[in-house]
């Protein structure tokens, strides 16, 4: 699942996207659920594998020594009997990319997914039984453009079909609908769109909403709810209980049979049960439903006995949504002598059973709610972790041979798991981490110039990653110096004990002059000066965008080339480009070639000054390579004796809502409205050590709207938000800093 948008991707389609930058959901230390980068994608072969399928009907298939996470930690899939638990999430995160649809669309479309025919030729039907249901679904219907909804009651189940009102007109319902790819789909092989990965919890939780009202049921007999939605289509059914799972709903997926037309037909049911899901879930959808669906759900949430507080949380017994005995026993004990007490003294405190925590074969784990309890009381972080994490640890109800198929598996950078079909799974390839780890370390210290260029080719697509791998040369005294039309090739290359940038990673130089370039070189020999240079060079891509790249990026400067002259006197050069051009088009003598190129006479102008020389570099190559802006500021700072925080200890000591300061450079900014229009920037912050991203909104800005410029040196103070995975700032105060 990728983070930025919400939307299923399968392993297959990864590999063959190869995308570097994409991110996926993964496990943290601390037990939380949070986007991670990719490594890399493995394809594995074909092999035989098997398919687990969970208590809550989650299904995967993997290989057999494929490590899923248990109590007693990673445990591959050959070692796992059917009884056992494994982690998976309780909660999905929003997308962070999202995109907001009109109510009548989403409403409209969650009535269809649930008791819609969409096999008309011409258009689609509705079908229901309740008054309140056709008239919600008709408001809908009639917000759209030159569409009415015609009314059948001849039947028991009235049904509504989409018209249009000029018929001359297509019926904006009509032309939505198949636009979704929708149309003359049955019920067995209804999907949700694409889009609806992308919504915001509260756009799904209206769309989520209408298809329970259509096909869901609700009741209430004897102080026990009963909530389920009904649907003939397995993509519906386990898209449901994902998206449920954006809410921290937990839920239950069950293949049913039954009659239809005088036939069996395949059903599906998602079932919702315990107190806080069935609480989270009228909270969250109630507000959608009509009719009678309302009435019920208004009054679970009044008679339930948990709900509505008339008995403890920790009284849900039977739940199966549980902390796993043999993960927390220990710990409990543990904590409760640490404190002075026994564990009869905290039951008759807690008014709890001491059987509760002594050693029982029969007791499979301890409710959420009890270790929470137990947290509170001693105020113990490492229990708050597991009554509080995002694991739900689901029970394996089948593990069968499912043939040979392709198997692929991903790595991920420091966590090494992801989440696949709902299910927190390990990547496969960490078995072989601990030897990598011992030749990494045996690379770093023995060829350290050659493993550091190895890791920047690796991360040639990201720049933020190479900026900080330069840095972590630096640091062990590897210089990465600037590309060379005389010295660079295509990639990064070792030289001597330092590190050559490539010319192909100049921003608008292609692999094509990048090419004639070194080969040129190779031919020849090194280029004497600009006039040598452009006179071996007659390509069509040495023009001004690609020349100017060159020397802005500093490519240029062995042939004794001044950035700032060289780029006021552009052209003139670029008029002996093209005239060597026509020369060697017409297949005339090269003025060039042959005889003593004229020398090239710039005109002189004042040289770039060093931050000039440095903002080039960093619009050309990405970041700063021969220097850094906030070097010579740091080390004025620390000769008085001071130490400024780094970006890197500071954001990660601090927890969600800590104040936090630090200084930096604006290496990028980002210009928006927030949903009252007012305006709002979005800052990328670094320092020598790392970067954030800072969000100023508008009390923040119109302080001084000045400050907020590419390459000011700033120091900010705010708060830490680790909302939707990366920590940023919500930043309160900011000062410009001088050299």
């Amino acid at each position: 699942m990728n983070p930025e948008n919400g939307k299923i991707i399968s392993l297959e389609n990864l590999y063959k996207k190869r995308d570097k930058k994409f991110k996926i959901f993964s496990l943290e230390s601390n037990l939380k659920i949070q986007p991670r980068p990719i490594i890399e994608v493995f394809y594995n072969g074909k092999k035989p594998v098997l398919e687990v399928t969970t208590r809550s009907g989650r299904k995967i298939k993997a290989t057999a020594n494929h490590p899923f996470l248990t109590p007693q930690g990673w445990q591959e899939l050959e070692n796992i009997k059917k009884g056992a638990k494994i982690a998976t999430p309780r909660i999905i995160l929003e997308p962070l990319n999202q995109i907001s649809i009109e109510n009548h669309k989403l409403g409209l479309l969650g009535y269809l997914l649930a008791e819609g025919n969409f096999c008309h030729p011409h258009s689609f039907y509705f079908y229901s039984k309740s008054k309140e249901e056709i008239n919600d679904y008709v408001s809908f219907l009639e917000s759209f453009e030159n569409t009415i909804g015609t009314i059948d009651k001849n039947k028991p189940t009235v049904a509504v079909y989409a018209k249009r009102k000029n018929l001359k007109r297509e019926t904006e319902a009509v032309f939505w609908i198949e636009s979704l790819g929708l149309k003359h789909k049955k019920a067995t092989e209804k999907f949700f769109p694409d889009f609806v990965y992308q919504l915001p919890n509260n756009n799904l939780a209206l769309l989520l909403g209408k298809m329970f009202q259509g096909d869901g049921c609700i009741n209430f007999k004897r102080k026990c709810p009963q909530i389920f939605y009904a649907t003939s289509s397995v993509n519906i059914a386990y898209g449901f209980q994902h998206f449920l799972l954006r809410f921290g709903i937990l839920s239950s997926v069950h293949k049913k049979k039954f009659k239809y037309r005088g036939g069996i037909r395949i059903g599906y049911t998602i079932t919702i049960n315990r107190y806080d899901n069935i609480q989270k879930f009228i909270e969250t959808f109630g507000k959608h439903f009509v009719g009678k669906k309302d009435l019920i759900a208004r009054k679970i949430l009044q008679s339930h006995p948990i709900i509505n507080k008339e008995l403890p949380t920790w009284s849900a017994r039977g739940s199966y949504d549980i902390i796993p005995v043999n993960l927390v026993r220990n710990q409990i004990r543990e904590v409760v002598y640490n404190n002075g007490l026994s564990l009869q003294k905290l039951a008759s405190q807690m008014n709890i059973s001491t059987r509760l925590f002594f050693k029982d074969d029969r007791k499979i784990g301890y409710l959420r709610e009890t270790i929470n309890l137990i947290a509170r009381k001693f105020n113990d972080q490492s229990l708050f972790s597991l009554a509080e994490s995002d694991i739900y640890w689901d029970e394996i109800k089948k593990i069968e041979k499912a043939g040979t198929e392709k198997t692929y598996d991903l790595s991920i950078d420091e966590t090494h798991n992801f989440i696949a079909n709902d299910i927190i799974v390990h990547n496969s390839h960490a078995v072989c981490y601990a030897l990598i780890g011992y030749q990494t370390a045996y690379l770093k210290a023995n060829y350290p110039v050659e493993s550091m260029t190895a890791l920047l080719n690796n991360s040639a697509n990201d720049v933020e990653r190479i900026s900080l791998l330069i840095n972590e040369a630096r640091r062990t005294g590897i210089a990465v110096l600037p590309p060379d039309v005389n010295k660079s090739v295509a990639e990064f290359v070792p030289e001597g004990q330092n590190i050559r940038f490539g010319i192909l990673a100049i921003k608008n130089i292609g692999t094509h002059i990048t090419e004639v370039i070194v080969d040129e070189r190779m031919r020849g020999g090194p280029f004497t000066s600009i006039s040598d240079f452009v006179g071996r060079i007659h390509d069509r891509d040495l023009n001004k965008k690609s020349l100017e790249a060159l020397v802005k990026s500093g490519a240029l400067d062995s042939l004794g080339v001044e950035r700032m002259a060289a780029l006021k006197n552009i052209d003139d050069i670029l008029r002996i480009v093209s005239g060597v051009k026509k020369q060697n088009g017409a297949n005339q003598a090269n003025l060039f070639g042959n005889f003593a190129h004229p020398e090239i006479r710039l005109q002189k102008t004042d040289p770039a000054s060093k931050l000039e020389r440095l903002s080039w570099e960093k619009e050309l190559l990405g970041l700063y390579v021969t220097d850094h802006p906030l070097k010579d500021f740091l080390e004025k700072v620390e000769s008085n004796g001071k130490r400024l925080p780094q970006i890197k200890e500071a954001y990660k000591m601090a927890n969600e809502g800590k104040n936090i300061r630090i200084y930096g450079i604006i290496s990028k900014i980002q210009r928006k409205s927030t949903r009252n229009g007012s305006p709002m920037i979005f800052a990328k912050i670094e320092d020598l050590t790392d970067n954030i991203e800072v969000l100023i909104f508008d009390d923040v800005l119109k302080k001084n709207p000045a400050l907020w410029e590419e390459g000011n040196i700033l120091e900010l103070a705010g708060r830490i938000s680790r909302k939707n995975g990366e920590p940023k700032i919500i930043c309160n105060e900011a000062k410009k800093l001088a050299l």
